[in-house]
């Protein structure tokens, strides 16, 4: 009888610990997807500077972190969090990539429409 108890116990608790855990995976999921929201609202603004690319990312991830942290529990949140900031950091780097095309593309059409100006004048 002990050792039914004690087996039922261990259930719940592992029962519990999946519950938490698929509560932190859904909390990392919606953080990630209101970062990518956040991110393709830049995006469509791109190219900006160093700065408000900067400015942007980090409230983009203020609002991820809040989303996860309100819907996180339990022991495990920690390493769902850690993996959270690496995804928020691989989504930053693509976003700052996309700006730094944007910039070129858009410095490439001043620098052409410049050189073809001058060209006309010849």
């Amino acid at each position: 009888v002990a050792g039914w108890r004690r087996a039922r116990a261990l259930g719940v608790k592992a029962a519990w610990t999946l519950v938490r855990r698929a509560a932190c995976g859904d909390a990392l999921m919606r953080g990630v997807e209101v970062y990518r929201e956040e991110a393709e609202r830049i995006a469509g603004g791109c190219p900006c500077s160093d700065g408000d690319l900067a400015t942007a990312h980090h409230e983009a991830a203020r609002r991820a972190r809040a989303v996860f942290s309100e819907r996180a529990a339990g022991d495990e949140s920690e390493s769902f969090r850690e993996a959270l900031e690496g995804r928020l950091m691989d989504l930053h780097r693509q976003l700052a990539v996309h700006n730094e095309s944007s910039s070129r593309r858009v410095a490439l059409e001043v620098v052409s429409s410049i050189y073809a100006e001058r060209l006309a004048e010849l």
